[in-house]
């Protein structure tokens, strides 16, 4: 599984790395060696907008990657 955050001033980061909206689609194919199969954990800061996360849905959704878990920023040990 991959782990994507979107924080509140609208940085998205795939794992660790920093990644735009526009190049999320292809940075996954790279990553998942196009498996549309895997689970991607998206968490995000509470003060994210509603606007926001499903722009960054209809995005992954949009690329084929439809198993995507949704995660409390909080759970995942995040700040």
């Amino acid at each position: 599984p991959l782990f994507l955050t979107a924080r509140s001033d609208r940085t998205l980061f795939l794992g660790e790395n920093p990644v735009t909206l526009d190049s999320l689609g292809s940075e996954l194919d790279r990553l998942t060696s196009k498996d549309l199969g895997t689970t991607i954990f998206f968490q995000a800061d509470k003060t994210v907008l509603y606007e926001d996360l499903m722009t960054v849905m209809n995005t992954l959704r949009k690329a084929g990657y439809l198993k995507v878990g949704l995660v409390g920023l909080e759970a995942a040990g995040s700040q």
